[in-house]
């Protein structure tokens, strides 16, 4: 893989992160806004049931990820410590776990900067 190709995976992986972080927040904007409560008032069914599953799922993608850096770690150490001096390999297990450690930075990362932000604009403490 080029270093071009690279590149565009890893800001390909940076932009879906940020964009299913977004919707971590959706039940606070709904509450903060009121929303709830007008429907409530207007006798219409639960608007929060669509961003609390939107933010359940995202919960659960953020655990996928801990999940999966787990195993990218160990496999980077099993792949390290089998290397019995042959440089490839162990460059093969540096490089994964530097990718492992890169995603799991962004993917926290966006998580707190899209949770900054809704705090910051609905004013939410």
């Amino acid at each position: 893989m080029s270093v071009a190709s690279k590149k565009f995976v890893s800001i390909l992986g940076a932009a879906a992160t940020f964009a299913v972080a977004l919707p971590v927040r959706a039940a606070d904007l709904i509450t903060a806004s009121g929303l709830s409560a007008t429907a409530g008032a207007a006798q219409l069914p639960n608007v929060g049931s669509v961003p609390s599953f939107v933010g359940g799922l995202i919960n659960s993608l953020i655990g996928l990820m801990g999940t999966l850096f787990l195993a990218l770690i160990i496999y980077g150490g099993f792949l390290w410590m089998t290397a019995a001096g042959n440089e490839d390999r162990v460059k093969k297990a540096k490089s994964v776990i530097t990718a492992a450690i890169t995603g799991v930075i962004i993917t926290f990362a966006a998580y707190a900067i899209t949770r900054f932000v809704t705090n910051a604009v609905l004013g939410i403490k």
